[in-house]
C-alpha cells in the first residue's frame, strides 16, 4: 500500500520542440523519425545543433542529455532535456538493482518511453492513483513495469494498446515504476503472452521480472498472511494488485497454473492475477458460507480454535453443545426434581426440566413447577459454566423467584459438575404457603 503519492499532470499531450529546417521537429537524418521532446519550462534556445556525425535537437546545452553525438542518437532519439530510455534499462540498471527498501527514491525526473504496450487493465493504486503495467513488446526478463496516473486523468487504456509515457521514474521502496506526467496513446499491438518462469526462483531472481506477465505452474497455496493476501510453497504472494476480483484458494490447494504480474512491497515478491482465470487448480474447491473444515478439494477453509470445533456445515461452534441430563433441584419435604443442562452452539446455557421444560415434583400434596431462566450463562474458557440465573417456583398459577448463579465446569468428555450458588432460598407460594430450595446441583453421573 502506498503512504503517498506526488503526481499532477501538466497536460495532455507531449511538449515538442520545433527543432530543425523541417519544423516537424526532426534532428538529423537518421534520427528523422525521432520527435525531440522537451522539458516544459526548460531554459535556453531550442535549436538543432552540430553533435559529431548526428544533430542533436535541444531545450538548451543545459538540459542536453545527449553528448558526444555517437549511435545512441539514432538508435533512442533525441529528446532535449527528457531522458529517453527502454523498459529494459531502467529496470537492468544499477539504481533499481541497489535500491533502498525504505525509501521512495526519484531516480530520474524526467524519462520518455516510447512506442509502450500496455499489459493490463486498469487498476486501482490508492485513493488518488490508478495504474497500468506495460512491456517493450515482450515479456522478457527486464521487459515490464507499473505506471501509475492520477484517478482525475480522465482516459482510460486497454491491453494492446501503445503509448507514449512521460514521467518521473522512482523506486518506491524498491518497486520501479513511472509517475507519469503524459500519457499519448499511439497506436496498437498484439499484447505479448506470460513467460513461463520456475516457482523456485530466489528474490535476486526474481528481481529481473519485475513489472513484467509470469506464468508459474505447479504453486500449492500454503495460507494467507493477516492482510489476506495468498501465501505459497513458491515464496511469492498472490496479492490483489492488479484486480481485486479474484478469490485466494485454501490452503493446500494446488494451482496446476498460476499467472500474474511480478510486484515488490514490504521485502516480498508477489504475483498479481488478472482475474480468477489466473488460477488454475485440478480440484476447484469452495469456502463459501464455512469458515472451517474442508474444501472438498484437501484444502482447508480454516480451523477453530480453543472451545469451538468445526461443525459439518463448516462453521466454528461450541465444542459442547448438545444437551445433559442427570441435574437435580430439592426442595424441603423430599419434594425433588430432574433438570437438563442444554449448550447452544455459541455456547449460551440454558437450565429446563427433562420432560415438560419444567422441572417439577409435589411436596404435601402441592404440585410445584421449577425454571431456571439463563441470564448470561455462558460456557467459557477452561471448560467453565457460569453466569446468573433466575429461579422461578409456581404452584397453582401463584410463583415467586429469587437470583442465583451458576458455578459449574464441563469436562472434555462432557461430564457437567456444579451447582447454583446462594442456596437455600425460601420463596412465598400465596395463600400462606411457602417453601425452600434447599440444594440445586448440575450433575452428570457418568463419564
Amino acid at each position: 500500500m502506498r503512504l503517498t503519492a506526488i503526481v499532477a499532470f501538466a497536460s495532455t499531450s507531449l511538449l515538442v520542440s520545433a527543432c530543425g529546417d523541417s519544423g516537424t521537429s526532426r534532428c538529423g537524418a537518421a534520427n528523422a523519425t525521432q520527435p525531440c521532446v522537451c522539458v516544459s519550462g526548460a531554459s535556453g534556445a531550442q535549436t538543432c545543433q552540430a553533435d559529431g556525425a548526428w544533430s542533436t535537437c535541444q531545450c538548451g546545452a543545459a538540459t542536453d542529455t545527449v553528448v558526444g553525438g555517437d549511435a545512441a542518437d539514432a538508435s533512442v532519439g533525441d529528446t532535449g532535456g527528457a531522458s529517453a530510455g527502454t523498459i529494459a534499462a531502467i529496470q537492468s540498471g544499477a539504481p533499481s538493482a541497489s535500491c533502498t527498501a525504505a525509501a521512495i527514491e526519484t531516480i530520474t525526473p524526467e524519462v520518455t518511453l516510447a512506442g509502450v504496450v500496455v499489459t493490463s487493465e486498469k487498476f486501482s493504486v490508492t485513493a488518488n492513483l490508478d495504474g497500468y503495467f506495460v512491456s517493450d513488446g515482450t515479456q522478457a526478463a527486464y521487459s515490464g513495469i507499473e505506471v501509475v496516473v492520477p484517478k482525475t486523468f480522465g482516459q482510460d487504456f486497454h491491453v494492446g494498446e501503445t503509448v507514449d509515457v512521460v514521467g518521473e521514474y522512482v523506486e518506491y521502496y524498491c518497486l520501479s515504476e513511472i509517475r507519469a506526467v503524459t500519457v499519448t496513446r499511439v497506436g496498437g499491438a498484439t499484447p505479448p503472452a506470460p513467460s513461463p518462469i520456475a516457482n523456485t526462483l530466489s528474490s535476486a531472481d526474481l528481481e529481473q521480472w519485475e513489472g513484467v506477465l509470469v506464468e508459474l505452474s505447479g504453486v500449492t497455496v500454503t495460507g494467507k498472511d493477516q492482510f489476506g493476501q495468498g501465501q505459497t510453497d513458491a515464496g511469492v504472494l498472490i496479492d490483489l494488485t492488479a484486480s481485486d476480483a479474484i478469490t485466494i484458494p485454501p490452503a493446500n490447494t494446488v494451482l496446476t497454473t498460476l499467472r500474474g504480474f511480478v510486484t515488490y512491497a514490504y521485502g516480498t515478491y508477489r504475483v498479481s492475477p488478472r482475474g480468477a482465470d489466473d488460477l488454475v487448480a485440478d480440484c476447484a474447491g469452495s469456502c463459501d458460507g464455512k469458515t472451517c473444515g474442508g474444501d472438498g478439494c484437501g484444502g482447508s477453509c480454516g480451523d477453530c480454535s480453543g472451545i469451538t470445533a468445526c461443525s459439518d456445515a463448516g462453521a466454528c461452534v461450541n465444542k459442547f453443545a448438545g444437551e445433559y441430563p442427570g441435574g437435580k433441584f430439592v426442595a424441603a419435604g423430599g419434594c425433588s426434581g430432574d433438570l437438563v443442562v442444554k449448550i447452544g452452539e455459541s455456547g449460551y446455557v440454558t437450565l429446563a426440566g427433562s420432560t415438560t421444560g419444567n422441572a417439577r415434583c409435589d411436596s404435601g400434596g402441592v404440585q410445584l413447577y421449577l425454571n431456571a431462566f439463563g441470564n448470561g450463562i455462558w460456557v467459557t474458557e477452561p471448560n467453565v459454566i457460569s453466569g446468573d440465573v433466575l429461579v422461578q417456583i409456581e404452584s397453582n398459577g401463584w410463583g415467586s423467584s429469587f437470583d442465583a448463579k451458576v458455578a459449574a465446569t464441563i469436562s472434555e468428555t462432557g461430564k457437567v459438575e456444579g451447582r447454583l450458588t446462594g442456596l437455600p432460598q425460601t420463596v412465598n407460594l400465596g395463600s400462606g404457603q411457602s417453601i425452600t430450595i434447599t440444594s440445586c446441583t448440575l450433575t452428570a453421573p457418568w463419564q
